[in-house]
């Protein structure tokens, strides 16, 4: 029961560890190695721990809410780039960014700056194409949300490691 309840703890502060470190950078490399654990686990973690998966849903929003200010800082500020003549810096200047201020407004006010789409068919059969597949046929559409690089035999071998463990350990 001791090995349990460490184990618990232990699950526990790493969790919140790698939790803590996404919420500031981001990155799910940078907050694997700051909680010491393969990004694995965190895929068993969201799979198996549905506390663990809202608290990463909330994480991801804290670094759409970082992401968001950024880009409103350089739309509207801009960001300073160096001016060359041969080779040599000779100024600076203010760079404001068009492009990232039209996906700014979009997401601000997306009555007024959404893309328009006519879907009159004039007569025709109207297909709506939504994120590369036909809205019609949604058992089509790809339910993987994993990245592509992650290798699903090593997955497979960890989750089963560590429900071994559990197992042993009578941890839920």
């Amino acid at each position: 029961m001791q090995g349990s309840l460490e184990n618990k703890a232990l699950r526990a502060a790493r969790q919140r560890m790698f939790l803590d470190a996404y919420a500031k950078t981001g990155s799910y490399t940078k907050a694997g190695q700051y909680a010491g654990i393969d990004i694995a686990l965190h895929y068993y973690w969201l799979h198996k721990d549905p506390s663990y998966s809202e608290r990463f849903e909330e994480a991801s929003q804290c670094v759409g809410d970082v992401l968001e200010g950024v880009a409103i800082d350089r739309a509207v500020n801009g960001t300073l780039r160096g001016v060359y003549y041969k080779g040599e810096k000779v100024d600076t200047e203010i760079e404001y960014h068009d492009r990232l201020l039209t996906f700014v407004l979009k997401g601000a006010k997306p009555y007024k700056y959404a893309d328009r789409v006519d879907l009159t068919s004039q007569g025709r059969s109207l297909s709506i194409i939504i994120g590369g597949h036909d809205a019609a046929t949604p058992a089509q559409q790809s339910t993987d949300s994993e990245p592509d690089d992650i290798d699903d035999q090593e997955i497979a071998k960890l989750i089963r490691q560590l429900e071994a463990e559990d197992a042993a350990n009578d941890v839920v």
